[in-house]
């Protein structure tokens, strides 16, 4: 059961960066 947590915060660091980079990227092409 300690993957969960692990995974979870895993995840939530991952996500928002993944949306940062791509909002990075439509700032450029604009």
């Amino acid at each position: 059961m300690h993957l969960l947590p692990e995974l979870a915060s895993h995840h939530a660091v991952s996500i928002p960066e993944l949306l940062v980079s791509r909002d990075e990227r439509q700032a450029r092409q604009h």
